[in-house]
């Protein structure tokens, strides 16, 4: 099966920082009903965000820039640990069934 373009930019982004001192983070969150959900929240729960009923959260500006008041960010440690936690934040996302798909997707999400 072919990557898509999020496993890929990770592949990218870990194979330019190996062998130096950076560090890097990954954020993944989801936009439904008008609302921003974070699909890796640091509490370790094992439901998903639509049975645990996680309160949205905040979109705020800060010195010019968009910030996520809440949004939980995970140092990453290696390609394996990150697409773990790609595959984590796509089990929580909002999902329903319709005539095409019994999984369809029901929100936007971004990794970051």
């Amino acid at each position: 099966a072919e990557w898509g373009i999020v496993p890929r930019c990770l592949s990218q982004v870990l194979q330019k920082v190996s062998n130096t001192d950076l560090k890097v983070y990954l954020s993944f969150f989801e936009i439904y009903n008008e609302n921003v959900f974070d699909l890796l929240p640091a509490t370790k729960q094992k439901k998903s965000l639509y049975q645990v009923n996680l309160k949205p959260l905040k979109i705020r500006e800060q010195r010019g820039q968009t910030v996520i008041k809440g949004l939980s960010k995970h140092q990453i440690q290696s390609l394996e640990h990150a697409l773990s936690l790609v595959r984590k934040a796509n089990e929580s996302r909002h999902t329903a069934t319709n005539h095409l798909n019994r999984h369809s997707s029901r929100s936007h999400c971004i990794c970051q």
